[in-house]
This record gives structure tokens, sequence and C-alpha cells, in this order.
């Protein structure tokens, strides 16, 4: 899945504002070489980003903000050893 989202590719341009989704700003815009994440920060990033926002809004009230944080805390840990699995396996391959 982590690779999915890595290596996803759109046609469409994304517009210059804040209304975008966290996704699609992880997302490879066709023909266009800065845009998608250039590293594993950015991917978990955005999926901090996706997890701590609801329809482009900070979805905690008052009461729930330490959950939230702790919600992208936990994704971003989650995505990091993913992508930190992905890479010792791949350099064990390598070196095999």
């Amino acid at each position: 899945m982590i690779d999915k989202i890595k290596n996803a590719k759109t046609g469409i341009e994304l517009a210059a504002n804040n209304a975008n989704e966290a996704g699609s700003l992880t997302t490879k815009i066709a023909d266009h070489a800065n845009t998608g994440s250039k590293t594993n920060a950015d991917l978990a990033a955005a999926v901090a980003l996706k997890a701590m926002v609801q329809s482009g809004k900070f979805s905690a009230v008052a009461n729930e903000v330490v959950g939230v944080k702790a919600v992208g805390v936990s994704a971003v840990n989650k995505v990091l050893r993913i992508i930190d699995n992905n890479n010792w396996k791949n350099s064990s391959k390598q070196s095999q």
C-alpha cells in the first residue's frame, strides 16, 4: 500500500491554493518533475496530515486535540516502520 501511494501518478494539475487534499499533495503529476513525495518524510507527513484532517479542516474539537495528535504520530510511525522494513528487505536482496 505504501508503494502504491508513493508511486501514484495523476494527469490532473493541482490548483495553487489550500483546497488540495493531503493525498493529492504526495501524488506525482505526469510530466511535472517537481511534484510528488521526494522523501520518506514527505510521505509520512502526508499520512499524518490525512490522519489529522477531514474535508480539509482539522477535525478535532478542543477536548480531542491530544487524541488527534496521537493518531497523527501513530500513523507517521507506522509508515516509517513500513518504509524502513522495505528498505532493509531491498538492501538485503541486493547484497545476495
